[in-house]
């Protein structure tokens, strides 16, 4: 599907699911690379299921390769809709939902309780 400085993102079908996901190898075997991949991997764990942000459906950080469900669309797919600010506002206050953990902010931003 697309390649970028980090991995490889192909289509593929979840075995236990039968459902289309996305299958992402890490490019490089480099210790930043690894380091990189790990985090992601332990972000998307602290956030589990949080409605706006997607969750890792399993992972080996050691081989290098995570499974995502397939994305309906993206923000820059989504670039003419968010040019109106109220849609635009919409997405980053669902984002900033999900930084908000059990009552306690993982993030903390000026202004939000």
């Amino acid at each position: 599907m697309e390649e970028g400085g980090q991995a490889q993102v192909f289509r593929a079908v979840h075995k236990e699911t039968d459902t289309e996901v996305a299958f992402k190898r890490r490019s490089s075997k480099r210790e930043t690379a690894v380091a990189r991949m790990r985090r992601e991997i332990e972000v998307s764990q602290l956030l589990g299921r949080q409605t706006h942000y997607m969750p890792i459906l399993d992972s080996s950080p050691q081989d290098g390769w995570l499974v995502l469900p397939m994305a309906q669309a993206t923000a820059e797919g989504r670039h003419d809709d968010l040019r109106d600010p109220a849609s635009l506002r919409g997405l980053v206050e669902a984002l900033m939902e999900d930084f908000e953990l059990d009552g306690s902010a993982a993030v903390r931003v000026p202004g939000r309780k």
